[in-house]
C-alpha cells in the first residue's frame, strides 16, 4: 500500500465528533478525526513496514503520525 493509498484510506474514515474532540484538547487542524479502532485495523492491514511509516510521519497530520507508531 503506497503512501498516498493510506491517506486516502484515513480520509475516507473521517468522523466529524473525533475531529472536534481531538481539536478541542490541541491536536490542531491538520488531523481528519479516524478512530483509534480504525488505525488499528488500518495498521493491521499494512503490517510492519518501515518506510511508509517514515513517509507517514513526514506529512505531519495527526493520523499520519499514529499510524506511523502503529507500523
Amino acid at each position: 500500500m503506497t503512501v498516498s493509498e493510506i491517506i486516502t484510506e484515513l480520509k475516507s474514515r473521517v468522523n466529524e465528533k473525533v475531529r472536534a474532540y481531538n481539536i478541542k484538547f490541541g491536536a490542531g487542524s491538520n488531523q481528519f478525526g479516524v478512530k483509534m479502532g480504525d488505525h488499528r485495523s488500518l495498521a493491521k492491514t499494512i503490517k510492519t513496514n518501515h518506510q511508509p511509516a517514515l513517509a507517514l510521519w513526514e506529512t505531519e497530520n495527526a493520523e499520519a503520525r499514529l499510524l506511523a507508531t502503529l507500523l
